[in-house]
């Protein structure tokens, strides 16, 4: 599964349904994440899917933290 090839030859549509595919097998992978944002954002030239998908890892962020303790160390912040 080479998605910066998929990018480097113009498949953005590939690239966006394999990281799709990735992100279901591993929802916390990061640089997919990232990645994926860049792919609407630049690539397909949509970036209200990049706003949803922004505001899910939000959303999702906000659900972390409220399920853990304040002060709970090992509670894992997205960078948004």
């Amino acid at each position: 599964m080479d998605i910066w090839k998929c990018r480097r030859q113009g498949r953005f549509d590939e690239a966006e349904s394999k990281l799709n595919q990735l992100l279901q097998r591993e929802p916390n992978h990061l640089p997919a994440l990232l990645l994926l944002l860049r792919v609407y954002a630049q690539d397909l030239q949509r970036p209200d899917k990049a706003q949803t998908q922004l505001q899910g890892l939000t959303q999702k962020q906000i659900l972390i933290t409220k399920g853990r303790k304040s002060n709970d160390q090992s509670s894992v912040r997205l960078p948004f």
